[in-house]
C-alpha cells in the first residue's frame, strides 16, 4: 500500500542520514559485502547478478582506497575471504537462471537468451579464477580486479547452472568441471566423494534431453561414479592395511 511504502521510504531515509558514532565505525570486510549480495539474491533473483557485480566493483574500489592490498592479506584472501564473494556472484547467476523456469511472463526465446547470458558470464568468471591454479598468488586483470582460485563450491555451483540449461555442450562442460574438482581442488575427496548432488544434476540433465545420446552419456557417467567409488574404497583399504603393518612393525621392535 501507499502508506506502508511511505513508511519504508521514510525509514530508509532515516538510516541513510543518521550519524553513526565514530567509535562504532568499522571497516567492512568481504563477508559484509557478500551478505549484501545474498540479500539481493534472496529478494530479487533477476536483478541480483547486476547488483552483485556492482557490489564487487564497489568492494575492490574500497579496498584499493584503504590500501588493503598487502602481500599478507592477499595470501589469506586466496582461499578464505575473496572466494566467499566470488562464489556468491556465481550463485547469483545460477539462481537468476533457475528463477526463469517459473517465469510465465517471459517468452521461451527470451528465457534462453537470458540463461545463456548468465552462463557465459559465470564461465568467464570461472576462467579468471581457474588461472590462479597455474600461478602463485591471486590473479589480477588490467583493471586490478582480483580473482581467487575456485574451490569445490565454485565448481558445484557452476555444474548446477550448466546442467539446468539442457544444452548438450553446456552439460559436457559440467562433466569437465567434475574432473576439475577431483584434479585441482584441495581436499576434494573430503568434499566431493560423499556428495552425489553434482553427479545427480548432470544425470538429470542428460535424461532431460530425452535422446539416445543423452541416455548413453548418463549411463557412462554412472559407470564412472561406480569406478570412482571403487578406487576410493581400495585406497582406504590400502591405507588401513599400511597403518596396521606399521603398527605391527613397531610392536615387534619394542619386543
Amino acid at each position: 500500500t501507499t502508506s506502508s511504502s511511505s513508511k519504508v521510504d521514510a525509514a530508509a531515509a532515516t538510516v541513510a542520514t543518521s550519524t553513526i558514532p565514530p567509535k562504532l565505525v568499522v571497516k567492512p570486510n568481504t563477508h559484509c559485502f557478500a551478505s549484501v549480495m545474498k540479500a539481493w539474491i534472496l529478494s530479487n533473483p533477476r536483478i541480483a547478478p547486476t547488483k552483485c557485480e556492482g557490489i564487487i566493483t564497489q568492494m575492490m574500489d574500497f579496498f584499493q582506497q584503504h590500501d588493503v592490498y598487502t602481500a599478507e592479506q592477499q595470501l589469506s584472501w586466496k582461499r578464505q575471504d575473496l572466494i566467499v564473494v566470488y562464489n556468491t556472484l556465481l550463485h547469483s547467476y545460477a539462481v537468476a537462471a533457475q528463477s526463469l523456469a517459473t517465469d510465465g511472463s517471459t517468452t521461451k526465446a527470451a528465457k534462453s537468451t537470458l540463461v545463456q547470458n548468465y552462463v557465459e558470464k559465470a564461465l568467464f568468471l570461472m576462467q579468471q579464477m581457474e588461472q590462479n591454479q597455474k600461478i602463485d598468488g591471486l590473479n589480477h586483470d588490467d583493471n586490478y580486479q582480483c580473482y581467487p582460485s575456485p574451490d569445490a563450491y565454485s565448481y558445484c555451483t557452476m555444474i548446477n547452472l550448466l546442467a539446468q540449461t539442457r544444452n548438450e555442450s553446456y552439460i559436457e562442460k559440467a562433466e569437465e568441471m567434475l574432473r576439475n574438482i577431483h584434479d585441482n581442488v584441495d581436499g576434494k575427496d573430503a568434499v566431493m566423494d560423499d556428495d552425489v548432488a553434482p553427479y545427480n544434476a548432470i544425470l538429470a540433465a542428460w535424461a532431460g534431453l530425452s535422446t539416445w545420446e543423452g541416455a548413453i552419456r548418463a549411463e557412462s557417467l554412472f559407470v564412472q561414479m561406480e569406478t570412482q567409488q571403487q578406487r576410493i574404497t581400495n585406497t582406504k583399504k590400502k591405507g588401513v592395511s599400511s597403518l596396521e603393518s606399521n603398527n605391527n612393525g613397531s610392536d615387534n621392535v619394542e619386543k
